[in-house]
């Protein structure tokens, strides 16, 4: 990072974690949450819009409170998308675009504690009619699962699922984990604690 010159630099409180503009006009980011594998990808779209090279050359060229209001706007638009389909119950882009994705370092049947692992492991059972030589096949260790994050309910005890058109999806869930990608950006932009708190509770509610 010290042998790049930089147009715009925006530090976090965590020294591994910046994004900014070279004056080569690349825009670099490091260890940001919302561009993580693991995070779904409408999380990792949100995220890369909000520091793209569009938004770091206004804040060259114009006010920081032009482009906060342009950024805030854009954030308002993500919130009322992701809403809007989850529930429309959109599968095209419930699928596409808000599956989390994990390595499973052990084999999802020697998980015994209740977390993503477990759901899933019960789903595979009940896809293979409680076959467990047949579930445990589909269920090894270093692999990649991916799933959705559901509303508890009395035909799904799990918080997960790798059935998206079977379930609601957590709403209230998906708009916390998006304000984790989002709020530390705002943040290191420049907008007030107070605003950010402001917007926070307008868009979590």
């Amino acid at each position: 990072m010290q042998d790049r010159i930089w147009k715009v630099l925006f530090l976090t409180s965590n020294k591994k974690q910046y994004v900014g503009l070279t004056e080569q006009g690349k825009v670099i980011d490091k260890g940001l949450i919302g561009k993580k594998n693991n995070q779904p990808a409408y999380f990792n779209e949100v995220v890369s819009y909000l520091i793209s090279k569009e938004y770091f050359e206004q804040f060259v060229i114009e006010s920081a409170e032009v482009t906060l209001g342009r950024i805030i706007g854009y954030v308002h638009f993500a919130y009322e998308t992701l809403n809007e389909k989850v529930s429309n119950h959109d599968l095209d882009f419930i699928v596409e675009k808000l599956a989390y994705s994990n390595k499973s370092s052990k084999a999802l049947y020697d998980i015994k504690q209740d977390g993503w692992q477990k759901d899933i492991y019960n789903e595979i059972c009940a896809d293979n009619g409680g076959n467990i030589e047949l579930a445990k096949s589909k269920s090894q260790a270093n692999c990649v699962y991916q799933y959705w994050k559901v509303k508890e309910s009395k035909g799904k005890n799990g918080k997960v699922t790798i059935h998206p058109e079977k379930h609601m999806l957590n709403i209230s869930k998906y708009k916390e984990e998006l304000w984790k990608c989002i709020e530390p950006l705002l943040e290191v932009c420049g907008l007030a604690e107070t605003k950010v708190e402001k917007l926070r509770d307008e868009l979590l509610q």
